[in-house]
């Protein structure tokens, strides 16, 4: 229900901003972009532990591409579609032994964004991210071997989340057709990323196993975004009421 009165609202303002645009073109663009940053699975009870320290620069990143609409200069939508790979890492200091780990994600995002760009190359980016999950490890080191522990923990986990993205940044390279954008984008899950009725919690492990009493856990991303933008082309209503489509060569 959250999905569709967002993507509902996103469409609405949209539209009523397209009705407002008549007589202007609107520009089709298509962009590869990847980022890099750092990532949290935030569950309160373990930040709390004082045997469970966060590693919180846990190593992230997505490649992907986006296919983007511009209402005249200002207001953009546009879709993302991200193969993501992040994690989050953990030092762990049992009755039995103290080791550090990881759980690992590997995902394929897919976002639909509202962007506003000002007449100097300021952008500001909202929407929501669908997130597909392909796999999550617990990656453990065995101590005093190069051996790993690989505990696959997918079934722990729902298939698919629901976040709300924010981004910003400027443009330092724009010409009529290319564009190069800078910046960040920052993303929050609001629901529990645990499956229901699961007493599963993200620190568990083979060595580990904690007395907690709530496992909801909630995701935060955030990542330093570069993007490639080549405009295509453009399509509109004239003024005399005849619909043209113009692709560039």
């Amino acid at each position: 229900m959250k999905k569709i009165t967002i993507l509902l609202s996103l469409v609405m303002f949209v539209s009523l901003f397209a009705n407002a645009q008549k007589g202007k073109v609107t520009w089709m663009s298509l962009a590869v972009k990847g980022g890099y940053g750092s990532s949290m699975m935030m569950h309160m009870e373990s930040l709390t532990d004082d045997n469970v320290t966060y590693k919180y620069f846990s190593p992230s990143y997505f490649v992907g591409g986006r296919f983007g609409l511009t209402f005249g200069n200002v207001v953009g939508v546009s879709t993302n579609v991200l193969y993501s790979n992040f994690m989050q890492g953990y030092s762990i200091d049992s009755s039995n032994v103290k080791y550090d780990k990881q759980t690992n994600f590997s995902a394929l995002d897919f976002d639909v964004i509202l962007r506003l760009t000002s007449e100097t190359g300021f952008y500001f980016e909202l929407g929501p991210k669908f997130t597909k999950i392909n796999s999550i490890t617990n990656t453990i080191p065995i101590s005093s071997s190069s051996a790993l522990i690989n505990q696959n923990v997918i079934e722990n986990y729902k298939p698919n989340w629901t976040s709300i993205l924010l981004g910003m940044g400027f443009m330092p390279y724009r010409s009529d057709r290319v564009e190069v954008s800078l910046g960040f984008r920052a993303s929050y899950g609001f629901s529990s990323i645990i499956t229901d009725n699961n007493q599963y919690y993200a620190v568990k492990d083979v060595f580990y196993s904690p007395n907690y009493t709530d496992p909801t856990t909630n995701p935060i991303q955030l990542y330093g975004v570069v993007e490639l933008n080549y405009l295509f082309g453009y399509f509109g209503t004239a003024n005399c009421g005849k619909f043209k489509v113009i692709l560039f060569k």
